[in-house]
């Protein structure tokens, strides 16, 4: 009899806890479930900060380069695009890991994880309510459907969300007013994936798609060889001496916007913090392409050969190094990358060229992360 006492005391508890969970779906819930539309809409230059400055597409800079190629001085020129197309990356395709090394389309995207805050009032700084109402939920497929409900019309809701949801790092709610994600980029440059964030907030009786648009929070840095450098092949490319980890807190407050077709769009103005000590730096690499380089610019690490840098201000002793070999044998070109910025968000595209005077920079419409935006319904 205690036996089966005790069995009907585990199985009512169980009971309970379920009926508990589904409340805290539920609770205050209006009648629809939430949904949303994930974009990845170009903010293209110009656009406007939250506090009203204009930001500029590119940065250029030009520096010498320990080394030469066929007996001729090398310039580094520096090509930072302030803001790139909203495109995602490494996504999972059936049956295969992640991986970055196929470009997809905002179609291809299968999974998201989101966090949600709710609290009452309108303002989100004064109140003191605040609680997590969605605790890294994973949103996956075309439907991308959950059991959670919009809150009461009384109440407010803040979506933080992360992309991706399976390898990459998940939200921490702990501090309910500010959601961070902490992160270590991988040494294998395969692995790196690119970290998507997205914020928004509605009041709860918004009963309509909420909008997530995402941005890149790391840096994507390529490295190229400019026309004119015919015959020259790339064996090894290698970043050395940089920061690698740090925690990413949500701004929604501090966003940036643009409007396109009567739509407002936000992008997440949270920041990084990076850990900054000699034993927390790492060196990277990657191969080169299989063949020589011919009078064309050529790309020498695009794919899953780019890398997705933590952004920072790079220390002492960051270098890059680039293995050639040329008609007169091989030789490691070197460059510093001492107080150079890498900021979140950007695509910092090395150029080595005979140049050192004249630049000319051509910004297509696919300048390595490509994809001119687009959206998925998704459904919560």
């Amino acid at each position: 009899m205690k036996k089966n006492c005790l069995l009907w005391l585990l199985v009512a508890a169980m009971a309970m806890t379920s009926c508990q969970d589904e409340f805290i779906k539920n609770e205050n819930k209006t009648s629809d479930k939430i949904g949303y539309s994930v974009n990845m809409t170009e903010l293209s230059s110009p656009y406007r900060t939250r506090s009203g400055e204009i930001a500029s597409s590119h940065e250029v800079e030009i520096d010498d380069v320990n080394g030469m190629i066929d007996g001729k001085q090398v310039y580094l020129h520096t090509i930072t695009d302030m803001v790139v197309p909203m495109d995602i990356k490494q996504i999972k395709s059936e049956n295969q890991p992640q991986s970055r090394a196929a470009e997809k389309t905002v179609a291809d995207v299968d999974e998201i994880g989101v966090t949600s805050v709710v609290w009452n009032g309108t303002s989100w700084a004064a109140a003191s309510d605040h609680r997590v109402y969605m605790d890294n939920v994973l949103a996956e497929s075309t439907a991308f459907q959950t059991n959670y409900y919009w809150p009461a019309a009384e109440e407010y809701i803040r979506f933080f969300a992360i992309y991706p949801y399976t390898d990459g790092p998940k939200i921490i709610a702990d501090d309910k007013k500010n959601p961070k994600i902490q992160w270590t980029v991988p040494e294998d440059v395969t692995k790196q994936h690119d970290i998507l964030v997205a914020s928004n907030n509605y009041a709860g009786h918004h009963k309509a798609t909420a909008n997530l648009n995402f941005a890149h929070a790391l840096t994507a840095v390529q490295f190229k060889l400019a026309s004119g450098l015919a015959g020259v092949k790339v064996t090894a490319v290698r970043i050395k001496g940089v920061y690698y980890q740090g925690t990413y807190t949500y701004n929604f407050d501090n966003c940036t916007t643009k409007i396109v077709d009567d739509k407002t769009y936000y992008l997440d103005g949270g920041e990084w913090e990076v850990v900054m000590a000699d034993d927390k730096k790492r060196d990277f690499a990657t191969t080169g392409p299989a063949d020589a380089s011919t009078e064309d610019e050529m790309l020498i690490n695009g794919g899953d050969k780019t890398f997705m840098m933590m952004p920072q201000t790079l220390p002492d002793g960051a270098t890059i190094e680039v293995d050639i070999t040329d008609a007169h044998g091989s030789e490691t070109l070197t460059a510093s990358l001492k107080d150079k910025v890498w900021n979140k968000g950007t695509k910092v595209t090395y150029v080595l060229t005979f140049n050192g005077k004249d630049i000319v920079v051509s910004v297509d419409g696919n300048p390595g992360w490509s994809g001119a935006g687009g959206e998925i319904n998704a459904g919560f």
